[in-house]
């Protein structure tokens, strides 16, 4: 487990500093580099590179131990009371449903961000 979770936090950290450099290096230089100092630009590098290592990975961690945590009481449950399966597939479906029709919403939301 821990070498799966070093290996995420090293791939993840790989893929967000390739992108960051191509960002500043496909930047136009009269209008990043003659105006940003270069001490700027490595404190942002590391600022954004220890919250990709540190936080946010321990925000992923916490959601999947969330996401686990809810699907073995949500299979708890249909153990116990079996009449529960219907009623949780009929919210699934529902929600299903409800992504369907939020969909072009969403995707107007993220262009618009």
């Amino acid at each position: 487990m821990l070498i799966i979770n070093m290996r995420i936090r090293i791939d993840t950290s790989r893929t967000f500093f390739s992108m960051m450099l191509d960002r500043v290096v496909h930047a136009p230089v009269n209008l990043y580099f003659d105006i940003t100092p270069v001490g700027r630009i490595l404190g942002i590098f590391n600022f954004n590179l220890q919250a990709v290592e540190g936080i946010l990975y321990l925000q992923f961690q916490e959601f999947f131990m969330l996401l686990i945590n809810t699907f073995l009481i949500l299979m708890m449950t249909v153990i116990v009371i079996p009449q529960m399966a219907i009623i949780l597939a009929l919210m699934l479906y529902k929600c299903y449903n409800f992504f369907y029709y939020m969909k072009p919403a969403i995707k107007e939301s993220e262009r618009l961000a």
